[in-house]
């Protein structure tokens, strides 16, 4: 058994709170220190002690035949913002489904081309919440075009009557790099939330555009010649501008330990093509697992 000498300011009850004891076992080994207690006094502080680490536990005895065991059931205190990243670096792998499109001053009636991506995303913790993260991915991007063309409604003398329908639809295959600066919510164990924003680089390896259409030409007011438009041009021949940069906003949703839902938006900074004012615009969605 050990001894413990009181010291001035402390109490019974902070003494037992000291050595993880319950008020009454620090009573029953020294009767009498209820009611009398001082400076420089005594006390028995009994052999069944639980470390003063341990002390916020919930201490229960069960009596057996034998002898009294002793359980330990630790306290859950957390609250909300208790939820701290528990990892500093995280690593997952993404893929999904984006929509694709092109806008600028040179491009009229382009419409949303559905497309695909995947990657890989390296994520570390500068702090509690703040993180930096790095993506490597392959996307595939573009957009889709009809039309239509005509002389007009009245005959011209001159020859030149012709009416035109076509579709385009360009896509490319790229190499993106988006670098983010984020901040994670905690909202439970199981649940967070991330906001993040930062710059994209992007590399078309390859693409194409396809034209599809007809061209109708009338040589008098009663006949017509139609000819099939089919073109594929690649990006190699049309002086596309290869690298391409922007601005990459993300929304996250980490659940659980291991999966992740994300959404992002891309607005490009760079021309596509040389001197046209013609930029891509891409809303991707993605689900992921956290390795």
């Amino acid at each position: 058994m050990k001894s413990h000498t009181i010291a001035r300011g402390e109490t019974i009850e902070s003494i037992a709170k000291k050595y993880g004891i319950t008020l009454e076992e620090l009573l029953k080994a020294n009767p009498g220190a209820e009611k009398m207690h001082y400076v420089g006094m005594v006390l028995n502080i009994p052999s069944q002690t639980i470390s003063p680490e341990r002390k916020s536990s919930e201490i229960q005895h069960v009596q057996t035949p034998n002898k009294t065991h002793i359980q330990i059931e630790e306290r859950n205190t957390k609250k909300k913002e208790d939820y701290p990243n528990e990892k500093k670096y995280e690593v997952g792998l993404y893929a999904g489904a984006s929509l694709n499109n092109n806008y600028g001053d040179d491009i009229e009636g382009s419409n949303i081309k559905m497309g695909f991506h995947a990657g890989a995303t390296a994520r570390y913790f500068i702090s509690r919440h703040f993180f930096g993260d790095i993506s490597v991915g392959y996307a595939t991007k573009g957009y889709k075009q009809e039309g239509a063309q005509t002389s007009g409604p009245y005959w011209n003398d001159d020859g030149s009557n012709y009416d035109s329908e076509n579709k385009n639809t360009m896509q490319t295959s790229n190499i993106d790099i988006p670098i983010h600066l984020g901040y994670r919510i905690n909202i439970s164990e199981n649940l967070a939330i991330d906001l993040k924003i930062g710059p994209y680089m992007t590399y078309a390896l390859d693409g194409k555009l396809k034209s599809r259409g007809t061209f109708t030409f009338y040589p008098d007011i009663h006949s017509s010649e139609t000819e099939s438009i089919s073109s594929d041009r690649k990006i190699k021949d049309m002086h596309y501008n290869r690298f391409g940069a922007g601005l990459d906003v993300g929304l996250g949703m980490k659940v659980k330990e291991h999966f992740y839902v994300a959404g992002g938006y891309q607005q490009g900074f760079t021309k596509l093509m040389e001197n046209t004012k013609l930029y891509e615009r891409n809303i991707l969605i993605s689900l992921g697992i956290i390795l």
